[in-house]
């Protein structure tokens, strides 16, 4: 959840109640991370109910694998899901879907031990050949994620250790597996009966970065019941 670039999150949260959730085993959260994104798509939307109450109706903005998530939270739990935003991510394997060639990035990140070196691995997949501007604005990102992070002086999250971040990258391999399509995205797409926004940004068709954990924003629709704009929930 302290992934979220508090630039985002904070406007936002002053117009919208804001949920951060961490995925099963990430994190705060008990339990062990699902071994599909249909699981990862259940358990949010299980934590969804338990702060909300049944019946309700959220928007969801997924990023990344996050936004494979969306998808599904989407497609399996319609009656929950509002609008949908999906923002650098891709649907499941099927005709004109080109994830990257580039799994560099990812693995970096997967491989980040230190702040440090989890901090190089998101400038460095996130803008590296974009523009001067781009990296300098990735930079700060960095900086206000990073400063965001704490509470009282309590770091809330470390970088994914290597079991849970490997259990992540085998639910995506999964997803983008054509022998696993009915549990992915792409053929049902048809089914989505709401508004959606896609912003990939200037390569609209696949992605280009995957940093895990997977990032999935909740906008409730109405007031939460602890007297802040924003929860972060654990389960």
């Amino acid at each position: 959840m302290d992934h979220w670039d508090p630039a985002l999150v904070n406007p936002l949260a002053a117009q919208r109640p804001v949920l951060l959730i961490d995925n099963a085993g990430v994190g705060r959260s008990e339990g062990d991370i699902p071994d599909t994104f249909a699981g990862w798509a259940a358990h949010y939307s299980a934590v969804i109910r338990q702060i909300l109450g049944q019946g309700s109706k959220v928007d969801v903005l997924g990023y990344s694998m996050g936004g494979c998530v969306a998808q599904l939270m989407a497609l399996n739990a319609p009656e929950q899901v509002r609008r949908l935003v999906l923002c650098g991510t891709i649907p499941s394997s099927g005709d004109g879907v080109k994830p990257s060639p580039d799994g560099k990035a990812f693995k970096r990140l997967k491989a980040a031990r230190t702040a440090e070196e989890e901090q190089q691995a998101f400038e460095e997949g996130s803008f590296v050949q974009r523009s001067e501007r781009s990296r300098e604005a990735g930079k700060r990102a960095w900086k206000r994620i990073a400063n965001g992070r704490s509470d009282s002086g309590e770091v809330r999250c470390e970088p994914v250790p290597p079991g849970p971040a490997h259990k992540q990258a085998l639910a995506f391999v999964r997803f983008m597996d054509k022998k696993n399509a009915s549990e992915g995205s792409y053929d049902r797409l048809a089914q989505l009966r709401l508004p959606v926004l896609i912003a990939n940004g200037e390569v609209s068709s696949r992605v280009c970065f995957y940093p895990p954990p997977p990032l999935i924003l909740i906008l409730a629709a109405a007031p939460l019941t602890n007297g802040s704009n924003i929860r972060r929930a654990t389960a």
